[in-house]
Formats: C-alpha cells, structure tokens, sequence
C-alpha cells in the first residue's frame, strides 16, 4: 500500500470520527454529551497542532529551492547539449 494510501485511510477514518461525535451528543444524556463534545474539541485542537508540527518538520527538514538562475543555467546548458547532438546527428545524415 502506496503512502499516500495509508494517508487517506487515516483521514477518513479520523474525519468519520468526528463526525459521528459531534452528532452522537443529540442521541445521549446531557453529562455524556458534554464529555463527548470535550473530546470532539481536544481532537480538532491535537489534529490542527499536529498538522502545524507536522508542516514545520517537513520545512525544516527540506532542502532550500534553487535559485531560478541556477536552474535556468541548468536548462540553457541541457538546451546547447541538444542543440549539439542534433547537429551532429544531421551533419552524419548528409555525410550519408
């Protein structure tokens, strides 16, 4: 099963969750409603901090962007070596 999978299947199943607890509040008594909208709370405040836990590890641990003139030197250069093959490649044909 592919990571982004897993992924998915975790979102569904936390998203049902909460689902079912802040509409279950309706259908019990008043004391278990109140402690069920508590932990319907503490799960949105624990989910939304490990999402921005979450999203600044991934941008601490990621490599800095290249510059764009680095990667436009990186294309010009692929570019020429293109160019060069294409000529020789033409140059064989009319040698033919």
């Amino acid at each position: 099963m592919h990571k982004k999978d897993l992924v998915g299947i975790f979102f569904v199943v936390v998203g049902a969750l909460l689902v079912v607890g802040v509409l279950l509040p309706f259908f019990v008594p008043e004391e278990v409603a109140l402690l069920i909208l508590k932990l319907v709370a503490l799960s949105f405040g624990g989910i939304i901090g490990f999402l921005l836990f979450w999203i600044g590890i991934q941008l601490l641990l990621s490599p800095p962007p290249k510059p764009l003139d680095e990667i436009e030197k990186e294309i010009e250069k692929e570019v020429e070596e293109i160019k060069k093959e294409v000529r020789d490649m033409l140059k064989d044909k009319t040698e033919d």
